[in-house]
C-alpha cells in the first residue's frame, strides 16, 4: 500500500470515528431525556452518555495515560452524577455540553469543518428549550407543552442525518486546537440569556412559554445585531472593536493616559486650542485611576469577607 493510500485510510477511520462519537453523544443524551432523568432507566442511559462523553471529550488528550487514582476519581464522579441526575442537573449539563461544542467549533478556520458542530449545537439547543426547560416549568406547576415536546422529540433526528451527510473532517480535526474558551463562554452566556429572558417574560408579561421563548430569541438576536453593527468600522466611526482592543492593550492605566496627555500636547499646533485634547487625556487618566481604585476596594472587601467568615456564618445561623 502506498503512502497516500495509507494516509487516506487513516483519515477515513478518524473521520468515521469522530462522527460516530459525536452522534453517540447526542443520541444518548436525547434518549436519556426521553426516559426521564430521575428514573432508573434514564439514569442508566445517562451513565452510558457520560461514558461516551469521556471518550469523545476534546479537553484531555487521548494519548494521555491516567493513573489509577484519576480513573477512580472519574468513575466515582460519573456514578455520583448519574445517581443524582434530575431535570435541574440535566439543564446544567446541557449548558456545559453546549459550551464544549461551541468552543470546539470556533477552533476551525474552514466553514465546512464547522458544519457538524453547528448541527450538533442546534440539536442540543432543541433538547434544552424543547424538553428540559418545559419539564422544569411543569414541575413548578405551569402547564406542559405537549406540542413543543413532540416537535423537539422528533426534530433532532433530521439533524443527526445531516451530520452523517456532513461528517467531521479528519484533517480539520487534526489541525484544530483543544477548545476556544471565549467561544465556550459566549455560547453559554447566550443560551443562559435566552432562557432567563423567556422566564422573565413569562412571569412579568404573563406570556406562554413558547411565545416568551420566541420573543426572548428575537430580542437577543436584535441586540446582537446592533452590537455587531457598532463593533465594526462605519465611515468616521472606528467601531467598538478597535476601542476595546485599545483599552485591553493599554490597560487603562494612569501612566498610559499621562503619556497620551504629553502626546496630545506635542501633536497640537500653535494655532490649535489644546484644551480639548488635554481634557480628553485627563479623562482617560481619571478613568484608569478610578478603575484601579475600584479593584483595590473589591480586593479589600474580599479579604474582609474571608477573614470574618465565622462571623457571617454565625449571623446566618442566628437568622
Amino acid at each position: 500500500m502506498s503512502g497516500a493510500a495509507m494516509r487516506d485510510s487513516v483519515s477515513g477511520r478518524v473521520q468515521r470515528r469522530e462522527t460516530a462519537m459525536l452522534l453517540l453523544v447526542l443520541v444518548s443524551f436525547h434518549l436519556g431525556l426521553l426516559q426521564e432523568p430521575a428514573g432508573w432507566l434514564g439514569k442508566a442511559v445517562s451513565l452510558v452518555h457520560f461514558g461516551v462523553v469521556l471518550l469523545w471529550q476534546p479537553v484531555v488528550s487521548a494519548q494521555r495515560r491516567l493513573s489509577w487514582r484519576e480513573m477512580a476519581a472519574i468513575v466515582a464522579l460519573v456514578l455520583v452524577a448519574g445517581l443524582m441526575l434530575s431535570w435541574g442537573a440535566a439543564l446544567v449539563w446541557a449548558l456545559m455540553l453546549a459550551g464544549v461544542l461551541g468552543g470546539r467549533l470556533f477552533t476551525y478556520a474552514r466553514p465546512r469543518a464547522r458544519i457538524p458542530y453547528w448541527l450538533a449545537l442546534v440539536a442540543l439547543v432543541i433538547d434544552l428549550v424543547g424538553l428540559i426547560v418545559p419539564a422544569l416549568l411543569q414541575l413548578a406547576g405551569h402547564p406542559g407543552e405537549p406540542g413543543l415536546n413532540a416537535l423537539a422529540t422528533w426534530l433532532i433526528f433530521p439533524l443527526l442525518a445531516l451530520i452523517l451527510i456532513f461528517p467531521v473532517l479528519a484533517e480539520a480535526r487534526e489541525e484544530a486546537t483543544a477548545l476556544d474558551l471565549v467561544g465556550s463562554l459566549l455560547i453559554v452566556l447566550a443560551l443562559t440569556g435566552v432562557i432567563l429572558g423567556a422566564l422573565a417574560l413569562m412571569f412579568l408579561q404573563k406570556m406562554a412559554y413558547l411565545e416568551a421563548l420566541l420573543t426572548g430569541l428575537a430580542l437577543i438576536a436584535g441586540g446582537l445585531l446592533v452590537l455587531a453593527w457598532f463593533w465594526g468600522q462605519h465611515g468616521n466611526f472606528a467601531g467598538l472593536g478597535l476601542e476595546v482592543s485599545r483599552r485591553m492593550l493599554s490597560g487603562g492605566s494612569a501612566s498610559h493616559a499621562a503619556g497620551s496627555l504629553v502626546g496630545a500636547r506635542e501633536r497640537v499646533g500653535p494655532r490649535t486650542d489644546p484644551s480639548g485634547a488635554i481634557s480628553a487625556a485627563r479623562g482617560r487618566a481619571s478613568f484608569g485611576l478610578v478603575r484601579r481604585g475600584g479593584l483595590a476596594v473589591a480586593t479589600l472587601a474580599g479579604r474582609f469577607c474571608v477573614r470574618h467568615r465565622a462571623m457571617w456564618r454565625g449571623l446566618g445561623d442566628g437568622l
